[in-house]
């Protein structure tokens, strides 16, 4: 779960973000650098969770109108031969854009453990 969130980015600086994730009850802490806002963001969670999958489609849109709209993320990533389609929503484009990327990789942990049990169904004693 996202806990925090600060990025920074200017035409002088290269982009950095700092995340804070409740992983299994624990709290945990980094940073990271990147192309953008959104890279720096995610290069920061991949080091916290140490997941590091291939992110196949990134897309923003509006769900609301005016200066304080709500945007829109979806993220598709792939790992292992499991591909999820994340999605977050906020006024601040970054921050949907790191609740998508964390709600694709709770979906692909979930996706790995469903087939780590049936595999193991499939086996039996």
């Amino acid at each position: 779960m996202l806990t925090y969130l600060n990025v920074t980015s200017s035409s002088m600086a290269v982009p950095h973000a700092t995340v804070k994730l409740r992983i299994e009850g624990e709290e945990v802490i980094g940073s990271s650098t990147g192309d953008g806002m959104v890279d720096a963001c995610y290069k920061a969670i991949d080091e916290l969770t140490g997941q590091h999958p291939q992110l196949a489609r990134y897309a923003v849109k509006a769900i609301t109108g005016g200066t304080d709209a709500q945007g829109e993320v979806s993220c598709l990533v792939s790992q292992d031969g499991i591909t999820v389609l994340g999605q977050g929503s906020h006024t601040d484009i970054i921050q949907a854009s790191a609740l998508a990327y964390v709600n694709a990789l709770n979906r692909l942990a979930y996706r790995r453990l469903h087939r780590q049990r049936v595999q193991t169904a499939e086996v039996g004693p």
